[in-house]
């Protein structure tokens, strides 16, 4: 995943209300470089499930995205 962004650690996410997510998980990604899978794993999805659900119909003004 991380040769995917090549140089690039942080995304762009503006207009985002609750933080940035795509550059956190890539800067955990980096600091996780070498860990074994299942460490990098659990760390991501930590991260990831940090994250509040929002429907789709919130998120995107639809009912199915």
């Amino acid at each position: 995943m991380l040769d995917r962004h090549g140089s690039t650690k942080a995304a762009s996410c503006a207009g985002e209300s609750n933080g940035c997510l795509p550059s956190d998980v890539l800067d955990r990604l980096y600091k996780l470089k070498g860990a074994n899978q299942m460490e990098q794993l659990n760390s991501v999805n930590k991260l990831v499930n940090r994250v509040r659900y929002t429907s789709d119909k919130r998120q995107y003004g639809t009912n199915d995205y």
